[in-house]
């Protein structure tokens, strides 16, 4: 379906950019805003994240300007923070003929291709990939180095203190060890654990995006399970 007659393309893209904020936010739970107005100046699409908001800058394919509009907004000022990172997104052609009711669908089955901008010295290669990979590398580009270790440490803990009970029953330690072709042993039970953990999380992820998964159903671990 062709886009609606007079409207330009810069019209449409802006079109796009709406929805493609509401795939961010509605598909991975990203706090995005399109087209909105900011100290005089509109950045295609607006990303709330910690430490440092996200910009992405999108425009269609040759996109001859959008790393020089991505580099124009590079330490932007919103709501007291400062813009650490920005995208440069090429739009593909063909998102030029889709009507604005069919966007939020085909955004979703497009790939796309991007810069990642964190500084005017160094130019980052292009990437590309689906709306999915566009969206874990605007997560990946704000997590913070200290954020990590403690992710890690909370992990490797999590880990060992569900390997210490899975490796105190002996019953189930022994279909852990037949299943990795290992004697028993604490690290055999660790990383059983942590398969669990990698599959819990995945879950609840999944569930969080896609109303067909059931949420994982709460327990109290702390109260003694009869």
């Amino acid at each position: 379906m062709t886009q609606p007659r007079g409207q330009n393309f810069r019209q449409h893209e802006a079109t796009v950019n709406v929805a493609l904020a509401r795939v961010l936010r509605e598909k991975f739970v990203l706090s995005a805003e399109a087209e909105i107005l900011i100290n005089g100046r509109r950045p295609d699409v607006l990303i709330s994240r910690a430490p440092t908001p996200v910009i992405i800058e999108s425009e269609f394919a040759p996109a001859r300007s959008v790393d020089n509009d991505a580099l124009a907004k590079l330490h932007f000022r919103t709501n007291g923070l400062t813009v650490g990172v920005t995208f440069a997104l090429v739009l593909p052609r063909e998102l030029r003929d889709v009507h604005e009711s069919e966007l939020f669908d085909r955004l979703q089955v497009s790939e796309f291709r991007w810069r990642e901008w964190h500084s005017e010295t160094e130019t980052p290669p292009r990437e590309r990939g689906s709306i999915e990979d566009l969206a874990n590398a605007i997560v990946a580009s704000t997590a913070r180095s200290d954020h990590l270790v403690e992710a890690v440490a909370c992990l490797e803990e999590g880990a060992n203190n569900a390997g210490s009970q899975l490796h105190y029953s002996h019953i189930a330690m022994s279909s852990v060890a037949e299943v990795f072709a290992r004697e028993e042993s604490k690290e055999v039970a660790n990383m059983a654990a942590l398969m669990c953990i990698n599959a819990l999380v995945f879950h609840d992820r999944l569930s969080a995006v896609n109303p067909r998964v059931p949420k994982l159903p709460l327990r109290d671990f702390a109260t003694p399970q009869i």
